[in-house]
């Protein structure tokens, strides 16, 4: 709640091995991720969200669904739970 970040994991799609620049238009890109999550994280329910950075300037990137464009440039794919530490 009130935008505190528990835990987070930055890097380029696969490694640099599939930049976001030669995707084609409706391809899946799928990559498993191990995000880190601080020891002081309540144990509960989080939003897991993704953000997309413009590798120039890291300025966030626009994300746009069903032609609505998301608060604060960020998409929410689901919600995970911390059960224990």
């Amino acid at each position: 709640s009130g935008g505190q970040i528990w835990g987070q994991f930055d890097s380029p799609p696969v490694g640099d091995a599939w930049l976001t620049s030669t995707w084609l238009p409706g391809e899946f890109i799928v990559e498993d991720r191990i995000i880190p999550i601080s020891v002081d994280a309540p144990l509960g329910v989080y939003d897991l969200i993704i953000g997309l950075y413009d590798p120039s300037d890291l300025t966030r990137v626009l994300i746009t669904v069903a032609e609505q464009t998301q608060l604060l440039d960020e998409l929410i794919l689901t919600q995970v739970e911390v059960l224990e530490k």
